[in-house]
């Protein structure tokens, strides 16, 4: 069984090495499809797209170094939020959690729709005690892994065991940071549902195991640890040294071996939920209105400016010229300079981009 770190590993990697920008935007549903294009051609000057191309091919050590040249040399890249992802890959395959935090953090703040960054973010800040960051990064990532469509790069069979294990970690983020603060229903709630999407994770049942021996509940911790020590892995001593605590503490009692009692527990896994179809309403915009409630200051400020107003239906008088007033009429707008005009404006140079661009040891019954 491929372990959680390394899944992540995985799934980031493809990520990466796969989808620009607009293929993430396409697959949680906010843009149509292009046509197939590889994420070097997106970058135009050649020395640049050199760069990246060492930068991608490197092994993890050797792409720390490479990634803090290429964002130091092409600040404006076209592909700046993948070199931010590869250098947070890199740091976290190297150990360094906490600046592959760091990178990959930025690399969000230009493209805040990845939820396969958001689950990497959730899970290392989760290891590295960060409770807030774990909890918003996962509640992120399931709230944009709700309407993802399938990416390209991953077939129809593939896509719904990848975004469910997607979904089964930050699932068990939340479950893990709700244990740790004391909150073991919501806690309990989140690892069973992450169980239903990923029934082999030993981890998740073993947490399982400490929430239900802190709350009392010792039958259910104890056959949450007997599974887990059945299973093996790295959890196994660890599972196996609760189930001792919890015998000394009740079982005894009742005369019966430890190694008689243990083979007698059986976990019942939490059955999974029905499938629901949706149906997809057209992609329609949000409006400026949703955006208010959250966004006070900067919706104050967007409308008082000409922005907020450019596409109302312009009153009669506010043009000037137009058809029957000349074959080819130059139009301007009341209170314009005169002879301002929209002839031969230009758009060059604005291009389409995104926004400005666990196995371990653990002791008996401790979750972190």
């Amino acid at each position: 069984m491929m372990s959680r770190g390394l899944s992540l590993f995985a799934a980031l990697l493809l990520l990466v090495a796969l989808a620009s920008a607009q293929e993430i935007n396409i697959a949680i549903g906010l843009g149509g499809r292009p046509a197939p294009k590889t994420i070097f051609e997106e970058i135009d000057d050649a020395r640049e797209r050199q760069a990246f191309r060492e930068l991608w091919n490197a092994a993890p050590l050797a792409q720390i170094d490479l990634a803090i040249r290429y964002v130091e040399q092409y600040p404006r890249s076209i592909v700046l939020r993948e070199a931010y992802e590869l250098a947070a890959r890199a740091y976290i395959a190297e150990g360094d959690l906490a600046r592959g935090l760091t990178w990959a953090q930025r690399a969000l703040r230009l493209m805040p729709e990845n939820p396969f960054l958001l689950v990497a973010v959730a899970d290392t800040a989760a290891k590295q005690s960060d409770l807030d960051l774990a909890v918003s990064s996962a509640r992120d990532a399931l709230r944009y892994l709700e309407h993802a469509e399938r990416p390209t790069h991953f077939s129809a069979q593939e896509w719904p065991r990848v975004r469910d294990g997607l979904r089964a970690t930050a699932l068990f983020v939340q479950g893990r940071v709700a244990a740790v603060r004391g909150q073991y229903k919501d806690a309990e709630q989140s690892l069973l549902t992450s169980l239903t999407l990923n029934p082999d994770d030993m981890e998740a049942l073993y947490t399982i195991g400490v929430v239900r021996m802190a709350v009392g509940v010792d039958e259910g911790a104890a056959r949450a640890f007997a599974h887990v020590a059945r299973a093996g892995g790295p959890l196994e001593p660890a599972a196996r040294d609760s189930l001792r605590v919890l015998y000394a503490r009740r079982a005894r009692d009742a005369g019966t071996s430890f190694d008689d009692w243990r083979a007698a527990l059986r976990w019942s896994p939490p059955e999974a939920p029905v499938p629901v179809t949706r149906t997809r309403e057209p992609g329609r915009y949000a409006g400026s209105q949703a955006c208010r409630a959250c966004h006070t200051h900067a919706y104050t400020s967007w409308e008082s400016t000409g922005m907020a107003r450019m596409f109302r239906a312009y009153r009669p008088t506010d043009v000037i010229g137009g058809p029957g007033h000349g074959c080819c009429p130059r139009v301007r707008f009341a209170g314009a300079r005169r002879g301002a005009s929209l002839r031969g404006a230009s758009l060059r140079g604005f291009r389409s981009r995104g926004f400005p661009r666990r196995s371990s040891t653990t002791s008996p019954a401790t979750i972190m």
